[in-house]
């Protein structure tokens, strides 16, 4: 599901976090979950040529570490969650990993095909009453 305009945002955001520039906001356990969140999003949808791009980065040494303190920082908190699931993501040998290609194909399914049981249609998708 890459577009255009969206091609490479995985890179823009990644290197934004290696370099911790979150914007200052009273909570930055909240941030920091959400931007993980965030590229954990991009990281499935980005596939494994998002991951190559930037395991190749010279920014990747301080990404992992970023993460990798923030992880710690926020032990137990959602913050936690969130920057495991971008280390494991970049980890080629994670679970993680290994279902991208199932996460996506279970995402894109509902928009290149009507959900409705019995239908067929596969072109010209709108939303509908059913």
């Amino acid at each position: 599901m890459k577009t255009l305009a969206s091609e490479k945002i995985w890179m823009v955001h990644a290197e934004r976090l290696a370099a911790n520039k979150l914007l200052p906001v009273e909570d930055e356990g909240e941030a920091v979950s959400g931007t993980c969140q965030f590229m954990a999003t991009l990281l499935v949808y980005g596939g494994q040529s998002g991951v190559q791009d930037i395991l190749g980065a010279p920014f990747y040494p301080q990404l992992d570490r970023q993460l990798k303190a923030w992880r710690q920082k926020y032990r137990g908190q959602f913050a936690e969650e969130t920057t495991q699931r971008c280390l494991d993501l970049l980890d080629p040998t994670s679970m993680y990993s290994q279902m991208r290609t199932l996460v996506q194909d279970m995402h894109e399914k509902g928009l290149s095909s009507c959900a409705m049981p019995n239908c067929s249609i596969k072109v010209n998708l709108m939303q509908c009453a059913r």
